[in-house]
């Protein structure tokens, strides 16, 4: 089983509103050690919530472009709890198609095919390793944008 951490990061006292977003991937390898990939990137004039979706979505691309030995079931773990409830259908997240977040969320349900995505929240800074990582590199790509 393939597990992903997400993260995003966004400041809004700033006017031009830098944001962050980060990913690592954990593979399972056939002779048992574990294939990490980690990747991050930012964007101006965003929200919190998009790019907390661009974290999941990017991870996505990411999980499809690798080969099937991986297998099709993904552990997504996210401390954002409106993605996860918004992925999962707990909140309607698609009520008002000219909010920002609506193309993120449409573009990860067809982005996800054929894959078997379990959505899992997690308290933010609870000391997990992958969350805390994936947070410092949204963090820290949020803040060269911004520089």
């Amino acid at each position: 089983m393939i597990e992903v951490w997400t993260d995003g990061s966004c400041d809004h006292h700033d006017t031009r509103r830098p944001g962050g977003w980060a990913y690592v991937i954990k593979c399972p390898m056939s002779d048992g050690e574990e294939k990490e990939l980690t990747l991050s990137g930012n964007s101006l004039n965003t929200t919190n919530n998009q790019m907390e979706l661009m974290a999941i979505l990017q991870a996505i691309k990411t999980i499809k472009r690798l080969k099937d030995d991986y297998g099709k079931h993904v552990t997504l773990y996210s401390d954002s709890e409106w993605s996860v409830r918004c992925l999962t259908g707990v909140y309607n997240c698609y009520k008002d198609p000219s909010a920002g977040h609506v193309m993120f969320l449409k573009e990860i349900k067809w982005t996800t095919g054929s894959l078997i995505i379990d959505y899992q929240h997690i308290r933010a800074h609870s000391g997990i390793l992958e969350n805390e990582l994936v947070n410092t590199l949204a963090v820290n790509a949020r803040i060269q944008i911004a520089a």
